[in-house]
């Protein structure tokens, strides 16, 4: 070997190989440590970050029957008939009272196909319903209906027999069971009238009541001397101007000498030749009250019935809270002393997809599961009980509010007391937890009344102690009733609700 290639084996046997040391990691104790910390701040943030149980049902519920209103809103346009949902008091279920303010139950009803008669030759003639007295020809209010004009509808149908109390040609119709109720309307010649429980007294008029089949909720009869010669007490809805002619009495017998009066005489009156001929002993038979109208062509527009959808049931704990729901600003759909009953409350939309109406009982005496609870009694006493359609066309949002079904009868709970006033944030925010319409778990589905839209809405932070004193209940007065403060409370918690805030998909 020469000696350069030596030199450079021995310069390359002396060279240091030098391994750079590992960057050091974490121990298992630091691991350890890290692991800890990370469960105690995902412990500490999980309240906060994740609804209550509650609230996630709430918040389900809310979701339910946004979505329900709106197949009922999409059935309503793809059908071109009148659809919507009745919500039905939990009361029917449990026979309590304090159940009635709250709903964990929809239904899906449609408007049934109006209905004309038994046959094409079914008709119904109309009669002011008033008494005439003939010796001096004034008309008395009828025992019951002072406050509203009514009138009585009678059904009758073509026939050859000869029939007491019709005139000749006229026989009494068939009613089918259960076609007419309560709240059902007849449209005559245009006039919308809506049927009611009658209150006139026995043997008005020469009229007798028959009693309410409680079993199908069919519509009180005022029955006539004839038998089934079916009469029904109705109000008129809306103003056509339409003038009723009377052209025969009670009795059968065509009356040309009657006359439509005007003024302060409007409606039927007897007229005065007719009654002087009577006095005189020109005319034979003194004619008799009511005055009936010549026979006309009609429609029934019916009550909604459930459809074969299943009906909605609220998540347990959930309900919707009657006390708070309703047209904004307006008086609750369950009220002490008003809308405290058993019936249900229909929401309907029209073919165009825009609420039609809100429908529901109100002034029912001892709520009922009957429209009136009218006995057998009351009907002998002449004290019948009227309960009164309540039939609106809002111009203002409806809102159903979605609550805790614990908070429903709300406690009665004084935030100007000291007992409030004198608690802690906290301890406040507890108490006003107790009511539904100050829960900021609540929450609002409300269906725009202009727009048929249908939104949910958070409930806004109300601090009721602050609340100014006003006419919220809308009775003319600031006397700080109960229904005056609530209303004033919902009012305020219903913020976002005129702006139809949504809260999106939560």
């Amino acid at each position: 070997m020469n000696m350069i290639a030596k030199s450079k084996m021995q310069e390359s046997d002396s060279q240091t190989v030098v391994i750079q040391p590992l960057r050091a990691g974490m121990t298992l104790i630091e691991l350890l440590i890290v692991i800890v910390i990370l469960s105690l701040l995902t412990a500490a943030a999980l309240p906060i970050l994740t609804p209550t149980t509650s609230e996630r049902r709430i918040r389900e519920a809310s979701r339910a029957l946004n979505s329900y209103i709106s197949q009922a809103q999409a059935k309503s346009i793809g059908t071109q008939r009148p659809y919507g949902i009745a919500l039905k008091r939990l009361s029917t279920d449990t026979d309590r009272a304090e159940d009635r303010g709250a709903c964990v139950e929809v239904f899906m009803v449609e408007q049934p196909a109006p209905y004309a008669g038994f046959n094409e030759n079914s008709r119904v003639r109309v009669a002011l319903n008033v008494d005439i007295d003939p010796s001096n020809n004034v008309q008395l209010p009828v025992p019951g209906y002072e406050s509203i004009s009514t009138v009585l509808i009678q059904f009758v149908t073509r026939g050859s027999a000869t029939s007491s109390g019709l005139p000749a040609g006229w026989t009494p119709d068939l009613i089918p069971s259960s076609v007419l109720r309560p709240c059902d309307e007849i449209v005559i010649a245009g006039t919308r009238y809506e049927i009611l429980t009658p209150a006139a007294a026995p043997g008005q008029n020469g009229i007798q009541l028959l009693p309410l089949d409680s079993a199908t909720g069919s519509v009180f009869f005022v029955g006539v001397t004839t038998p089934n010669l079916f009469t029904v007490v109705a109000r008129p809805i809306n103003d056509t101007g339409q003038v009723l002619k009377p052209v025969a009495d009670q009795t059968g017998r065509i009356a040309d000498d009657l006359v439509a009066g005007s003024g302060d005489q409007a409606g039927p009156r007897l007229n005065e030749g007719w009654l002087e001929r009577y006095r005189q002993g020109a005319a034979n038979v003194e004619p008799v009250g009511p005055y009936w109208s010549e026979p006309m062509e009609y429609q029934v527009l019916r009550q909604p019935t459930p459809t074969s959808a299943p009906p909605l049931q609220l998540p347990e704990g959930t309900a919707i809270d009657l006390q708070a729901s309703g047209t904004v600003g307006d008086v609750p759909l369950h009220a002490t002393g008003t809308n405290n009953n058993d019936q249900p409350i229909f929401l309907m939309f029209s073919p165009d997809g825009f609420v039609e109406r809100l429908q529901f009982t109100k002034n029912c005496p001892g709520g009922g599961g009957v429209l009136g609870s009218i006995t057998a009694a009351s009907i002998s006493d002449g004290l019948q009980a009227v309960c009164e359609c309540a039939v609106t066309r809002p111009t203002a949002n409806i809102s159903l509010l979605i609550g805790s079904r614990e908070n429903i009868p709300a406690e009665g709970i004084d935030f100007n007391a000291a007992s409030y006033t004198n608690l802690s944030n906290a301890e406040r925010a507890i108490e006003r937890a107790k009511l539904n319409w100050l829960n900021l778990e609540s929450r609002w589905v409300t269906i725009g009344a202009q727009t048929g839209n249908v939104v949910t809405t958070e409930n806004a932070f109300v601090e009721p102690s602050t609340i100014p004193t006003g006419d919220y209940d809308r009775d003319g007065d600031q006397d700080g009733a109960a229904l005056e403060i609530r209303m004033g409370q919902i009012q305020a918690a219903q913020e976002y609700v005129r702006e139809m805030r949504r809260i999106g998909g939560r």
